[in-house]
């Protein structure tokens, strides 16, 4: 049987005792069917903004414009918002005005795909309006009324609608693909992070799904041309660890701008700095121990070792030497600048300069990392 999160349940039974219409709806209902752990909880209701505040202690006029309050039960944050028709769509994202309803069934008239148009009043009555229950069962994803319509109000849901097939494993229906690519276009108008962040979803569920949707519908050339990927990249991909920047980098390996292409889609610094250095060692001949060690004391263990998830050449050697004997690098080489200074034999600059010249000679396997040898071999040195 299923049962909504404490604070979900809470939000509805104070809405319902209070006398309103309220459901559980969207991704949490399709996910708790699919016997899934809901992320979100969102909640649509009969009650007014100005209504919803006044029951509860916590909330957050996060949307009043679309209708929109989150409630906050132990710091949870729950998104409910107003039963609601929608005015014209003039950027392709957001309706220009909203028109609150009684009627859940005016609500459901205006979400994106039948599988997010159920409503659970958290009990035992799913209100399905337009065979989303039947979708579900079938696996397909399909939009609520003409798809055409759905995607000219908010193209974003082209992407989505690839990104739930990669995460649910659903089929998409002919009927929606078709839109899919008469609208494509539309893409232009959503913004490049958003594209991204739908990008980056469809890359840590299925890619070869979600992506195979994008190229056959041709909407992959209106986000970004410039990512021809190869199904065997995409396949590359799936096979990957769930890592991001992992995924991004197998997924631009063969691709000669991965910054720009990063930029483009406004990932962060780190994501962005991560893979060009990752896709920069794509030929670098790391073929003895003193070279992938090397590389770890000159990047870091975390950089070579996401770079071991790609090159598969060097990820037994890599464990290998990470198991025996650990990786040195500057932070942990065994003679500290402040040993040195003690010694009096090195002053200034002359420190760093020694230093470097005994990590080399501990990569090389000459002395092993013990604060007496490395003093010792600093004054056979001198």
């Amino acid at each position: 049987m299923m049962k909504p999160a404490p604070w979900g349940a809470e939000v509805l039974r104070t809405l319902q005792n209070a006398g309103f219409l309220a459901y559980a709806v969207g991704g949490c209902v399709r996910d708790c069917l699919l016997g899934r752990q809901p992320m979100d909880w969102d909640i649509a209701t009969s009650a007014l903004p100005q209504q919803i505040m006044s029951l509860f202690s916590r909330t957050v006029a996060t949307g009043l414009k679309h209708g929109t309050v989150t409630v906050l039960i132990d710091s949870k944050p729950v998104e409910v918002t107003t039963f609601r028709k929608e005015g014209a769509y003039s950027d392709c994202r957001r309706p220009d005005e909203v028109i609150y309803t009684d009627l859940p069934e005016e609500d459901a008239a205006r979400r994106d795909f039948t599988i997010n148009a159920l409503y659970w009043d958290g009990y035992d009555t799913i209100l399905d309006f337009f065979g989303g229950k039947q979708d579900l069962e079938r696996k397909v994803i399909r939009t609520v009324g003409e798809g055409s319509k759905r995607f000219s109000e908010d193209a974003l849901r082209i992407l989505r609608c690839a990104r739930f097939s990669a995460q649910l494993g659903f089929e998409v229906s002919e009927s929606t693909k078709s839109a899919m690519r008469e609208k494509a276009d539309l893409l232009q108008y959503i913004s490049r992070e958003r594209i991204g962040e739908e990008w980056e979803k469809i890359l840590m569920s299925d890619p070869i799904k979600g992506f195979s949707i994008l190229w056959e519908t041709g909407c992959h050339t209106v986000t970004d041309c410039r990512i021809n990927a190869t199904k065997e990249e995409w396949q590359r991909c799936a096979d990957l660890p769930f890592d991001a920047i992992v995924r991004w980098a197998a997924l631009l390996w063969n691709s000669y701008d991965v910054r720009e292409i990063l930029k483009h889609f406004r990932r962060d610094k780190k994501t962005i700095s991560r893979c060009v250095w990752l896709t920069e060692q794509k030929n670098k001949d790391l073929s003895t121990d003193y070279a992938l060690k090397r590389l770890v004391a000159d990047s870091s263990e975390e950089a070579v070792e996401q770079l071991t998830e790609i090159r598969q050449d060097i990820k037994e050697r890599f464990c290998t030497i990470k198991n025996r004997e650990g990786f040195v690098t500057m932070n942990n080489l065994a003679l500290t600048g402040e040993m040195m200074l003690r010694t009096g034999l090195y002053t200034g600059r002359e420190i760093g300069e020694a230093r470097e010249w005994l990590l080399d000679q501990v990569l090389l396997g000459h002395v092993s990392n013990n604060s007496a040898n490395l003093t010792k071999k600093l004054t056979e040195k001198r």
